[in-house]
């Protein structure tokens, strides 16, 4: 996946103006989320996949969301299909996650 990541507060304003859903609510989806920023893994450190529907079947966006009203990201690679984007967005949300618990050994 290539595209440049922006982030935002899901549910806030700034966010991307278009239907979004979770990744792990997207049938045939290779699911091993939320991923855990925590060692041991603890609810308020979780971090989901997420993607977003383009209008006119413009394709999909993937991102992923720390939870609604929290921090979150997303990528500007238009993807061809939901799964691809879904994917994708796990991935993403695995890759933040860890990026988030060792900044929060740095602390």
């Amino acid at each position: 996946m290539t595209g440049n990541e922006r982030e935002f507060v899901l549910e806030q304003p700034g966010m991307p103006p278009y239907p979004y859903q979770w990744s792990n609510d997207i049938a045939g989806v290779d699911c091993s989320g939320p991923y855990y920023a925590s060692e041991p893994p603890e609810d308020c450190t979780q971090v989901w996949g997420l993607v977003f529907s383009l209008p006119d079947n413009g394709g999909y966006l993937a991102g992923w969301s720390c939870g609604e009203m929290d921090l979150s990201g997303v990528s500007d690679h238009v993807h061809k299909s939901l799964i691809e984007a879904a994917n994708a967005a796990e991935q993403m949300a695995k890759v933040q996650a860890e990026k988030q618990r060792i900044e929060s050994l740095d602390d």
